[in-house]
């Protein structure tokens, strides 16, 4: 994205489209495990507590990066428009 104004604006969106979905991946896997590990997170011995805080970073660190990609693709169209 620093250079993005070197390439085609299609060639950024298209690139803003394939680690949206990427991030929506992971996003989709690590929800996957907190529903199949984690529904009682009160009772969870520290070593699991210490994983599912980790799998909560996780979580949040997809879910900005899938913000922050449809919000620079709504920008750039915008920006033509």
């Amino acid at each position: 994205m620093f250079a993005g104004h070197l390439v085609d604006e299609k060639v950024l969106l298209q690139q803003l489209e394939v680690h949206r979905r990427l991030h929506q991946k992971k996003l989709a896997t690590y929800q996957n495990i907190y529903k199949d590990c984690y529904s009682h997170v009160e009772k969870l011995p520290k070593e699991e507590l210490l994983k599912y805080l980790v799998l909560r970073r996780g979580i949040r660190n997809e879910t900005e990066w899938i913000e922050w990609c449809e919000e620079t693709m709504d920008m750039l169209q915008c920006q033509n428009h």
